[in-house]
């Protein structure tokens, strides 16, 4: 404990705040006059337009998360998304900005999916007086715009390589004379999903992936955090539900459009929500389809057939009538190792970012800890 600090059960340092009206994430606009503040990592999730719901800025509040633990200043006018976004507005004695910065050094056990808010309610806050509550703020405010300055320069050359990468692909993959014009059916062996029914979980056996386990930056599959099925039902499976190496996973729900390149043995299934495609290897390279998968020639065919709202599917069927332009495959080949340069440099700046991120969160927790402990 700091010498000359008070230190406060976590909500008698709040205001009550009315009860909000709530708009359900469904119902998210893309645009609108007000912004929508939830318990989401993003600083604003959506969009609204009435008016008559906006919580009208007076003083800074913090948003917590009650399902997420993230953690949000806000000094302006918003309204509030779903279930589980509690506002915390400050008694005059204390800083909206000195509280964000000691809700952000708290840590708090990990309760999944439940509420933490409970969690704290346990908690005591401390509570210097206003004049270093502020010259506090102001230090941690200087220091933090350096790490972040560090940060948003890692991820614009990241930004940059991407762009490159996309240009790329679009120049690369453009129709030329001599390409072949077909639907993309007519280049693979099979295209089908993952098993319709729900699959029996066992302690052990054989990993059963889901689109969360599939991440989008580096288009592969996080094994770490799979729930797994019986051999038994793993060996039940029709052949062409049995990804092999050459074979190219393909989201067909929500996150659509997300492919994955078989480039390994491993015995694994997965859900119904992902596609799998599997090339005639004598006409499509399987990288070459990957990249074109990437590139925009499928993703705008993807948006342009998939169907829905709240969870919006591209069809095995629309899948399999996709327009795809290709070469003889000794020019394939060559496309692909073009490509494969060009992405080995995008994925070592991806890793770098990730770790400058890391660094970059671990620092400020170090500065947060050494400020309030």
């Amino acid at each position: 404990m700091k010498e000359g600090w008070e230190y406060r059960i976590f909500e008698s340092c709040l205001v009550k705040v009315p009860k909000q009206v709530q708009v359900k994430s469904k119902d998210y606009k893309k645009e609108g006059k007000y912004p929508i503040v939830s318990q989401e990592a993003e600083l604003i999730s959506g969009y609204w337009d009435d008016e008559t719901i906006v919580y009208k800025h007076k003083d800074p509040v913090v948003i917590f998360g009650d399902h997420t633990k993230n953690i949000k200043y806000i000094d302006f006018n918003f309204v509030v998304g779903a279930d589980g976004t509690h506002i915390l507005s400050t008694k005059k004695d204390i800083s909206p900005k000195f509280f964000y910065y000691v809700l952000k050094s708290i840590k708090l056990r990990e309760l999944g999916y439940a509420r933490h808010y409970k969690l704290l309610k346990e908690k005591y806050i401390p509570v210097p007086p206003l004049s270093e509550q502020q010259s506090i703020v102001s230090r941690l405010d200087a220091a933090f715009a350096k790490i972040d300055a560090m940060k948003v320069n890692a991820e614009k050359r990241l930004n940059e390589a991407k762009s490159l990468f996309q240009a790329s692909l679009k120049k690369m993959l453009e129709p030329k004379e001599g390409w072949e014009q077909k639907k993309l059916k007519e280049f693979v062996v099979s295209i089908t999903d993952g098993d319709h029914q729900p699959p029996p979980k066992s302690d052990d056996g054989i990993p059963f992936i889901t689109i969360s386990n599939i991440e989008k930056n580096s288009n592969k599959i996080d094994f770490g955090e799979t729930f797994y099925v019986p051999q038994s039902y793993y060996c039940a499976l029709k052949k062409d539900r049995i990804p092999q190496k050459g074979d190219v996973l393909y989201t067909v729900t929500g996150s659509f459009g997300i492919p994955v390149l078989i480039d390994f043995q491993k015995e694994f299934c997965f859900q119904r929500h992902i596609a799998l495609i599997r090339p005639n290897i004598g006409l499509l390279s399987p990288t070459y389809l990957f990249y074109w998968i990437l590139s925009s020639y499928a993703t705008s065919q993807a948006e342009d057939t998939a169907t829905g709202t709240a969870q919006r599917t591209v069809s095995l069927n629309s899948l399999r009538n996709f327009t795809i332009h290709v070469p003889h495959l000794s020019e394939q080949q060559s496309i692909v190792t073009t490509l494969d340069n060009i992405k080995s440099k995008v994925d070592r700046l991806q890793a770098n970012y990730e770790k400058i991120s890391q660094e970059c969160d671990a620092l400020k927790q170090a500065i947060l800890r050494q400020v309030f402990e």
